[in-house]
């Protein structure tokens, strides 16, 4: 009899074995968590390592007026392995990060004093913060996205006020340990801003964002090709792309064969707020800085609400997930996501996760990465009640979790 109790227990316990690593493995397909605790916070950006954890960075608040970027490490299941606040006196909101190459991270972020500065972090692998610098300059500075360069420094894109109180387009440069400033300005009559920033190669960079149109006052989303070796004239092409509508870019991402995917937002006819989508092709015949533009199609997507992209990214099957957010009637947001093919047409209906009608909960999406078994994963903001948290949502590759 104990003979057969023995294996009865042994068949459960594989039985248990089996159920377990059947919900882990549906988990690592697909999960919703979220992260902050008892605090405020958002998410702006996220990457996956190479040993298949995530790592989501943003803001966390304390209050109004005490704020620290937050960096959160979490298993490829999405369980939280460390969360680390990135503080000190200086109040400042997390935008952007990258991973480097000792495993550490780099940090971007923006007080909330004025005039504005940059905050640059740095931590080790661990989270662990290795030094913080401000940059100041003018009569404020705002960055938005932080990226490596080819020659091992980093690149900022964002905005610096100038004397007149006018915003310029910029890059800013530094290298790894923050030092060795640099600033290139798009120093025009009108009010622009760099949303993001990607590299061409040997020190070419696009740079993306809106140009303020002169006649009609409203933004126009563009980008600009910026040589920063040369001191005198690094502004070699600049593109606006949208003409008629107010429009702006939020993100740009290179698709292969030197082709660029940009995405932002547009004013239609109706007025109302559209997700913006834009393939461009951008070379240079004779491996020179003389480049050439050319645009191959760009689409609008949404209804007559506020609509707008937040982030792009290419899938294995050469389609496109565009990430962002949309308000309904009531004010609530709603994280989107759109799939489109090669031409920009939609393969399949618009997702919307979050924002219901006569539901408290509220969810937005910052930040899209395609991940290492095909599927997708962002971090944006989930609101409930009176509680926001940053969320890091995993997906398959057709958006279903």
């Amino acid at each position: 009899m104990n003979k057969y109790i023995y294996y009865i227990i042994l068949v459960l316990l594989a039985f248990v074995s089996c159920k377990e690593a059947d919900m882990a493995s549906d988990q690592e397909k697909s999960h919703i968590k979220f992260y902050g605790g008892s605090y405020q916070a958002e998410g702006n950006d996220i990457k996956q390592l190479s040993d298949g954890c995530f790592v989501a960075f943003g803001t966390i608040s304390f209050s109004e007026i005490s704020k620290s970027m937050y960096l959160v490490k979490t298993d490829r299941l999405g369980n939280e392995i460390w969360s680390k606040v990135i503080t000190d006196t200086i109040s400042k909101t997390g935008v952007s990060f990258e991973v480097m190459p000792d495993g550490g991270f780099v940090m971007l972020g923006n007080t909330i004093t004025s005039p504005s500065r940059i905050s640059v972090a740095r931590t080790d692998a661990n989270g662990v913060t290795l030094w913080t610098k401000y940059i100041s300059r003018g009569k404020g500075i705002k960055g938005y996205s932080i990226k490596r360069t080819s020659d091992n420094g980093l690149v900022i894109a964002g905005s610096y006020t100038n004397a007149n109180d006018d915003l310029d387009a910029m890059l800013f440069f530094v290298d790894f340990a923050g030092n060795n400033e640099k600033l290139i300005t798009a120093a025009w009559d009108e009010n622009d801003e760099a949303k993001d920033v990607i590299e061409l190669g040997n020190g070419i960079f696009i740079m993306a964002g809106y140009r303020t149109n002169i006649s009609t006052k409203g933004s126009n989303a563009c980008f600009w090709i910026v040589n920063s070796k040369d001191e005198d004239f690094p502004f070699l092409h600049g593109l606006v792309i949208e003409k008629n509508k107010v429009s702006s870019i939020e993100r740009v991402k290179f698709i292969g064969n030197s082709n660029y995917l940009m995405c932002g937002q547009v004013n239609t006819l109706d007025s109302a707020m559209n997700t913006f989508v834009a393939k461009i092709k951008v070379f240079s015949p004779d491996n020179t800085t003389d480049y050439t533009i050319k645009p191959v199609w760009k689409r609008s997507y949404g209804s007559k609400n506020k609509d707008f992209a937040t982030s792009c990214e290419m899938l294995s099957d050469n389609d496109f997930a565009i990430l962002g957010t949309t308000y309904n009637d009531l004010g609530q947001t709603s994280m989107t996501l759109y799939k489109i093919d090669s031409l920009g047409n939609e393969t399949s209906a618009k997702k919307e996760y979050g924002g219901t009608s006569g539901s408290s909960v509220s969810q937005s999406g910052n930040c899209i990465l395609k991940t290492q078994d095909g599927g997708l994963v962002t971090t944006g903001v989930n609101s409930y009640s009176k509680t926001t948290l940053l969320s890091i949502i995993k997906f398959d590759s057709n958006g279903n979790f």
